[in-house]
């Protein structure tokens, strides 16, 4: 019922999908072009130019052979081989490390996440009170409370997104295996490790930025309050958030087919369906009635009183 609301309310707030795209496109094109500038001479200077010059090579060949499995083992041996240049040279270049990772990972992660609580804004005016409220005006009406919530974000979301990509990059190397079996399993496998993990970090969040949105709360109480209120259905919402990230996976590889022209939809349409499956996930654990729609409301129960109906349902 989460994902099946989830999914609903984006087609009842679809004009979100578009500023959204607006919105990325901007943040893509500011923070791209300071990331080159200022990555490409730390690049030059620790050495990892050649080493990164090796994906676009890597790319070209799997364009012309398909050959995906070949692609995953170089591209498992690239990540391995600038890992260990990094870890030889710590001692020389952490201070370009340290510039490195503020200017092309946390900087763009702050942004890029920025939308999520403007979003959830928005979509908790629309399913409270069936009101449109403004992507914009969201932004600005949250900006301080968004920008404490990015910095919390360093050190709790942000490492389990790159302790997910580094498990699944490794696990490329699986494809390389003597053994039959594994290698058959393999692209299973990986798809399995993601999957998990993105599922496991969204259900364990899931609850954090509506539970600031709705109750108004500061980032820290709402990190405990809002895993609180969504613990007891945990195993259902990490089901469902498992359905998500499939979901998502499924329109971003059907929107490849299509040489990327259709991810101008679906990619931002993907980050809209995270925000509305958190108010979802919220608003149906603590049992708060919301609209699906104009014409639509849905009307969960509380686990409370699920629990009791299980109690008493056998007693004769």
């Amino acid at each position: 019922m989460m994902y099946r609301n989830s999914f609903k309310l984006i087609f009842s707030n679809f004009g979100l999908v578009w500023k959204l795209l607006c919105y990325f496109l901007i943040i893509l094109l500011v923070t791209g072009g300071i990331s080159y500038a200022v990555a490409s001479p730390i690049f030059n200077e620790i050495g990892l130019s050649e080493v990164l010059a090796k994906f676009p090579a890597s790319f070209e060949e799997f364009i012309r052979s398909l050959d995906a499995k070949s692609f995953l083992v170089q591209i498992d041996n690239i990540t391995t081989e600038g890992v260990d240049l990094i870890v030889g040279n710590f001692t020389n270049i952490w201070y370009l490390l340290g510039i490195l990772a503020v200017v092309s990972v946390i900087i763009p992660s702050m942004l890029n996440n920025f939308y999520l609580m403007s979003t959830c804004n928005v979509l908790h005016y629309y399913m409270g009170s069936c009101t449109k409220f403004g992507f914009t005006a969201s932004v600005f009406v949250n900006f301080w409370k968004n920008v404490r919530y990015q910095l919390a974000c360093l050190v709790t979301i942000l490492p389990l997104k790159l302790l997910t990509y580094y498990a699944v990059i490794r696990s490329f190397g699986i494809l390389a295996s003597s053994s039959l079996v594994i290698k058959i399993l393999a692209p299973f496998i990986i798809m399995a490790i993601y999957v998990i993990l993105t599922a496991l970090r969204v259900s364990l969040f899931a609850g954090w930025v509506p539970f600031m949105v709705v109750k108004n709360a500061n980032v820290w109480s709402s990190l405990v309050q809002g895993f609180k209120c969504i613990r007891k259905r945990f195993v259902q919402v990490f089901a469902n958030s498992l359905g998500v990230v499939l979901t998502i996976i499924l329109i971003s590889v059907l929107g490849l087919l299509t040489f990327g022209v259709s991810l101008v939809i679906t990619a931002p349409a993907a980050f809209l369906f995270i925000a509305t499956f958190g108010m979802v996930v919220f608003y149906t654990c603590t049992g708060l009635r919301f609209y699906v729609d104009n014409g639509n409301v849905y009307a969960p129960k509380k686990a409370e009183m699920v629990e009791s109906y299980k109690i008493y349902k056998n007693v004769i």
